[in-house]
């Protein structure tokens, strides 16, 4: 994973009364036909647990460049122009960076992936964030753990979010109720909100680890 790679994570609201199942059938196409862009490493689309109506997209693209390349391919403006009138919430992308050198974790369709949102106190940014880095690294090895990656806002630095892969549901329950999930107690003095854990099933798409 480049430092210089950028991510976006792409919170998808649909109206709930919509034709999920057509919703579904759009976003797989699209993550089909977008992984064949030049400069896009990776589209990936998952259904949040218990939200049978809310998605992530999550786009991984190999420079600014690419991303904005990206944006305007006939794919994604389809897609766009398809979504718009069943949208719950405005589509925003939230654009990120990764902290340092990482491993994407491998994944595939069915998988269990967790999306772990942190807002820190901008004034308490630098402190927290070597904890929080301890944090990913700790659940990153933990039994049941396929890999964790840790990503920073572009424009909102202290706003980041850790997307992990769990060979179950119940091993990430597991780590949260561990002694090696209290460092992120240290945080909670140090955050705008709470922790943010949100639980998803991989439907389109595919995570390699080169």
């Amino acid at each position: 994973m480049e430092a210089n790679e950028w991510c976006a994570v792409v919170h998808v609201d649909i109206d709930p009364f919509s034709r999920l199942d057509e919703i579904e059938r759009l976003l797989t196409e699209f993550v089909a036909a977008g992984n064949r862009d030049a400069g896009t490493i990776q589209l990936a689309t998952l259904r949040q647990d218990g939200r049978p109506n809310h998605f992530e997209m999550i786009g991984r693209y190999a420079s600014e460049a690419a991303y904005f390349a990206h944006l305007v391919t006939p794919i994604n403006l389809a897609m766009r122009a398809d979504i718009a009138a069943l949208l719950g919430s405005p589509h925003e992308d939230r654009l990120h960076h990764p902290r340092g050198e990482q491993r994407w974790p491998s994944a595939r369709e069915g998988d269990f992936v967790a999306i772990t949102q942190v807002e820190i106190q901008p004034s308490a940014l630098a402190s927290a964030l070597s904890v929080l880095d301890a944090v990913a690294e700790t659940q990153s090895v933990a039994e049941g753990c396929r890999g964790t990656v840790l990503l920073q806002r572009h424009y909102v630095p202290n706003n980041l979010e850790a997307i992990s892969v769990w060979s179950s549901p119940e091993g990430f329950d597991e780590h949260l109720a561990s002694s090696a999930a209290t460092r992120r107690e240290e945080l909670a003095p140090l955050l705008v909100a709470p922790i943010d854990d949100r639980r998803y099933e991989l439907i389109a798409g595919t995570w390699a680890t080169p």
